[in-house]
């Protein structure tokens, strides 16, 4: 008999028994009576058709996805997929792999592949294996059929799985073309992948430029880039909006030097073309718009801009100069007294347009943190464009920008300092708005950068004021301490930039070139020649010596190699032996950081004494000196002003002091001192050789402190030694503390005149 039909409804109920029951063709004869015997069987042999494929993938690739999610493959796929039957796990079975495609032009195409048969588990199909060519950049289909199997025989089918799609693209795409107007101006013209070089250096540090870049693959899905250099960033990515097409990215550097961007065109299949890469200069960032140093002397009416000698800025009855800076009593400031006069207001509308990126900075002493006070501001019509100053609420420095320039103003963005002000102390502050980010930020001294967002930003054209702001009811907020060297810029700038490590600027600066009357020419910070008290005179049998050109009789001329600096520039020469320069006046702070620098030639080894290059007397010794001793370059500061103190010493690494033959251009040589800080460096060639603390150095009295040496040192009150032996050229003094990137820039061989 056949249980077929019986035995499927009992599985399809999910029965657990099965009755079966016989009866004869004519129940109402005994003659058709049946019966069994004990040894009667039923024999079912039953199967269930495989679960379809699961886990459908492609490698390369990604999971089973159709439309715009599909991905590209730089080959051929294997396709995977797991296969199961709901009998048993150990039942055999195969995968059909059926592959669509339509190449451009032609008709729809099919293959189809089958795995070898095994039990259950994860199945593959090489499509590189398979004898067939599928064109590039067209959309492939597959889907998946599962089978089972006896004995050989094919049992049932499963349903179908999938599609799923991807599109084959083995071919690089072409590198992309870089443009940038402010960056690279030679490369306007090209549109391949190779960038022209660039002669000239460009504008500038914090300033941002356009980047656009431009593959003529349209199968590209993404740009890789990075910036490498003294600015340099992670590797950063951009899509753009079709195929290939263009993409422009804002960049801003952040330090002055050489930079290299390098751009990849990044395909759907992940393919990276060869990098294009382009590299440019970048300068030193525009200088402030506005700089007010507020060392102006006593009873000044107004503040000098050192930055527009037109801007000046009036000071209210409640301003006196002459107050202590951050730097000593050389710096200066002005002392507000927090009345309703104390402020400073320029000449001058529109210092800067608040709308786009801008900085804004300043050395601040505060004598209260309890009331709301500005540092710094700018008019709008109804509000400022932006406000530096204390949030007397939270006792915190803040910085903000109105979201409107109206009196009812109905927000403000703003942020603030992560600790409360510090009464009594000089704090550098420096906050800006950067229009590309939308963000507003404030960072204390050289702490962590706080940002906040700005999304509402216009601008103000109205006076600077300095120590206070305006309102709906008029001026208000005014400061109570003292504030130097505050700054304005129109662009992104550091708290190096902003006047952190440079707070009043170069003292002066002799190339060395001309001699006259014994006195070396030499210049100020605003290249007019420096005041006789800041003059180096010439003293003992020092020369001045100038390279000589000597040619022979077919007029081929050749310029002495002797001089330091190349281009045969003149230099001095000292013989050791009572030779010397100094200036009338000390020229380094009494209790403030600089930084001197010099280029020398030791004409043999230090190793019979010391030989001094710079130093700045006292009454009994010098407050410092630079020298050399014993192969090596040393920094001596003195403690105090009597030979009795001890002092701190600073050694480079041996051998670091070496003579060289006159065609040598010697050792570039800059020490800097961090009056806050208390710590001293000293640079050899532009790299730093040694660096320590200097405490006790401000404990120095230095009231009767001597001009600036050049080629000896004060041994007593008043004996001289350690006289140096060779050439000497470059000399440069600061009133602050330059950044490595800055001595490294004047110690080049190249003359720099860093006006």
């Amino acid at each position: 008999m056949d249980a077929t039909q019986a035995l499927r409804e009992a599985n399809a109920n999910g029965w657990t028994a099965t009755t079966f029951g016989m009866k004869s063709d004519t129940e109402g004869s005994y003659r058709a009576m049946r019966r069994f015997c004990n040894d009667a069987f039923i024999s079912v042999r039953y199967n269930k058709r495989p679960a379809p494929a699961t886990n459908l993938a492609s490698d390369p690739g990604a999971g089973c996805v159709t439309g715009s999610s599909r991905p590209y493959v730089p080959k051929l796929p294997v396709l995977k997929a797991t296969a199961s039957d709901p009998d048993t796990t150990a039942e055999p079975l195969s995968v059909q792999f059926t592959v669509t495609w339509t190449p451009p032009g032609g008709s729809p195409q099919t293959h189809v592949g089958e795995t070898t048969v095994k039990s259950g588990g994860g199945y593959e199909y090489n499509l590189a294996n398979a004898g067939i060519t599928i064109p590039e950049n067209v959309t492939v289909a597959w889907r998946t059929d599962v089978s089972d199997w006896d004995n050989g025989n094919r049992l049932s089918w499963s349903g179908s799985s999938g599609p799923c799609e991807f599109v084959l693209d083995a071919t690089k795409p072409l590198g992309p073309d870089v443009d940038s107007p402010q960056y690279l101006p030679a490369d306007a013209a090209d549109t391949t992948p190779a960038c022209q070089a660039e002669s000239s250096w460009h504008d500038g540090v914090g300033s941002y430029g356009s980047f656009t870049f431009d593959s003529a693959s349209t199968d590209v899905t993404a740009y890789k880039y990075q910036f490498t250099g003294a600015s340099g960033t992670s590797p950063l990515t951009t899509s753009p909006t079709t195929g290939g097409g263009p993409v422009t990215i804002q960049w801003k550097p952040s330090a002055y030097g050489p930079h290299t961007l390098t751009v990849y065109s990044v395909d759907g299949a992940l393919q990276e073309s060869a990098g294009a890469s382009c590299t440019f200069g970048v300068t030193q960032g525009r200088g402030p718009v506005a700089e007010y140093a507020l060392t102006d002397q006593a009873g000044s009416a107004s503040a000098v801009n050192l930055s527009d000698a037109a801007n000046r800025a009036t000071r209210g009855s409640g301003v006196t100069f002459g107050a202590e800076g951050p730097d000593g009593v050389l710096g200066g400031a002005a002392a507000f007294d927090g009345g309703g006069q104390a402020y400073l207001t320029s000449a001058k509308v529109n210092t800067v347009n608040t709308a786009k990126g801008f900085t804004v900075s300043a050395w601040v002493n505060a004598t209260s943190n309890t009331r709301y006070q500005t540092v710094l501001s700018q008019d709008g019509v109804g509000e400022p464009g932006f406000s530096l100053g204390i949030n007397g609420g939270a006792k915190k420095w803040s910085f903000h920008m109105p979201t409107s320039d109206v009196e009812a103003n109905v927000g403000t963005w703003q942020v603030m300092s992560t600790s409360e002000v510090v009464l009594g102390k000089w704090t550098h502050l420096v906050a800006g708005f950067d229009p590309i980010t939308d963000q507003i930020w404030l960072q204390v001294d050289r702490g962590a950068v706080v940002t906040a967002a700005n999304r509402s930003n216009w601008g103000s054209h109205g006076n600077l004021h300095i120590g206070r702001r305006t309102a709906k009811t008029g001026y208000t907020w005014n400061f109570q301490g003292s504030i130097a060297s505050a700054r304005v810029f129109d662009r992104w700038a550091s708290a190096d930039d902003a006047g952190y490590i440079r707070r009043v600027g170069r003292t002066a600066y002799w190339p060395l070139d001309e001699v006259t009357a014994g006195v070396t020419k030499g210049y100020a910070a605003d290249g007019t020649t420096v005041e006789p008290a800041k003059a180096l005179t010439v003293n003992g049998d020092a020369t001045l010596r100038q390279p000589v050109e000597t040619c022979d009789e077919e007029l081929n001329c050749v310029i002495d190699p002797s001089d330091l600096m190349g281009g045969g520039n003149p230099y001095v020469d000292l013989d050791g032996s009572g030779d010397f320069l100094s200036s009338p006046a000390h020229l380094v702070g009494l209790r403030g950081s600089f930084t001197v620098a010099i280029r020398a030639r030791l004409a043999a080894y230090c190793d019979a004494g010391e030989q001094a290059v710079l130093s700045q007397p006292g009454t009994n010794r010098s407050r410092f000196t630079l020298s050399c001793v014993n192969h090596q370059w040393k920094v001596f500061f003195a403690s105090g002003d009597d030979t009795g103190t001890g002092g701190v010493t600073l050694l480079a690494g041996a051998a670091s002091a070496l003579p060289e033959s006159e065609s040598g251009i010697g050792q570039h040589l800059a020490l800097s001192y961090d009056y806050d800080q208390q710590t001293a460096t000293l640079y050899v060639n532009g790299q730093v050789a040694a660096t320590g603390t200097a405490t006790g150095i401000p404990a120095w009295n230095g009231t009767l402190d001597r001009g600036l040496q050049v080629g000896r040192t004060q041994t007593s009150e008043t004996t001289y030694g350690a006289y140096f032996s060779g050439d000497m050229d470059e000399i440069r003094v600061y009133s602050g503390v330059l950044s490595q990137t800055e001595i490294q820039l004047i110690a080049s061989t190249t003359v720099v005149k860093d006006k």
